[in-house]
Formats: C-alpha cells, sequence, structure tokens
C-alpha cells in the first residue's frame, strides 16, 4: 500500500476521509501485528471502507494513562492538515488495548464505537468500569471463552448499559491462536455490520 506513514510505534494508513479506525495492539505487539494481522485488518478497512486507519503498539501498562492522548493527539493533527475539522473514529483494542480503549474513549467527541477484544479485566479494573460508566458511545467487548479474563465479565456486565454489549467466542482464547481469521473479520463484523 502506497499511503502508509510510519511514525515509530503509530502506522498511518491515508486515506482522504473523514472516518478514522484507532487499533490499540495487546502488550510487545506490533504495528503489524502477529502474521501481520493488523496490516491485514487496516488494509481491508481502507479498501471496503475508505476509512484511515492509526495502529499504535502498546508497550506497558505503565503508559496506560498517556499513549491514548499521544495518539489522539497525532490523530487530532493529522484531520488538520487534511483539513477535515469533523471526523469520526472507531476503536479497536486487543487485550490491554482493548482495556485501555474502554477506559479512555469517553473522553473525545470524535470516537463513536469501541470494540475490546479479550481486555484484561483485572489490571486496571477502576479505569475500565469507570471508562463503561462515563461513555456514551457504542462498547462492543468480545472475549474467548478460554481467555483468562471470561472468568470476570460479570465484574463488568453488573451493571447494564444500553450502549455495551458482550459477546463470549466458543473455544477462542486470548490469542486467538486456531481462529486468526475470526479475528480478521471483527471490526468489520463490529464496526461495519458485516
Amino acid at each position: 500500500m502506497d499511503n502508509i506513514i510510519n511514525l515509530n510505534r503509530m502506522r498511518i494508513y491515508h486515506v482522504n476521509s473523514e472516518l478514522g479506525v484507532l487499533i490499540f495492539t495487546g502488550i510487545g505487539g506490533s504495528v503489524d501485528g502477529y502474521n501481520g494481522k493488523y496490516n491485514i485488518i487496516a488494509s481491508n478497512l481502507v479498501l471496503k471502507h475508505n476509512a484511515s486507519v492509526f495502529v499504535v503498539s502498546v508497550e506497558s501498562w505503565s503508559e496506560f494513562d498517556t499513549l491514548f492522548e499521544a495518539a489522539m493527539q497525532v490523530i487530532e493533527e493529522y484531520y488538520k492538515e487534511l483539513k477535515i475539522t469533523d471526523f469520526k473514529l472507531y476503536v479497536m483494542g486487543t487485550s490491554a488495548g482493548g482495556t485501555m480503549a474502554v477506559a479512555k474513549a469517553y473522553k473525545y467527541a470524535q470516537i463513536q464505537k469501541v470494540l475490546s477484544i479479550n481486555p484484561v479485566i483485572q489490571i486496571n479494573y477502576n479505569k475500565l468500569s469507570d471508562g463503561i460508566e462515563k461513555s456514551k458511545v457504542d462498547i462492543q467487548f468480545v472475549f474467548g471463552n478460554q481467555d483468562p479474563s471470561a472468568k470476570f465479565i460479570p465484574l463488568i456486565t453488573k451493571t447494564e448499559k444500553p450502549n455495551m454489549k458482550v459477546d463470549i467466542l466458543e473455544n477462542v482464547d486470548h490469542q486467538f491462536t486456531q481462529s486468526f481469521d475470526l479475528f480478521l473479520a471483527l471490526p468489520e463484523k463490529y464496526f461495519f455490520g458485516k
């Protein structure tokens, strides 16, 4: 793809569109992802949905409070350069990135939807819970039933919210080890209903 911009730990797949998808990896994940999964997802979203895609690698829990804000600064500057003042974002996060997406999305009016895949519930639970409580955007949680956090789902579903849904996938572990194609299809299914 010609229009890829690398900014250290952020890769931008550029199209001139008011729609963007922000993806946070799990801790230690690269901007490409295992077997190029984020590259495949981003390329698909660019081609099928004309969305700019921003993939951010998460390196540690210590940056939990700063990484989301830093990514949003880059994205706001990106749209400013395109002279697009009214953009909307969908945010996807995996593992720690999924926790961060839910915990921080409510702070930004541009964010319309959040897809949190196998978020780590037991670390930063208070921030996750606070994000759920304050959020007005659609939050979709997806857990594999073999993911260690699946047993903590009752902690996030104890308060029913009309904008929050939880799906549990059978025979799926934390890394989607035997379910690579299923993982690739998640953003399209939950963001675009396909």
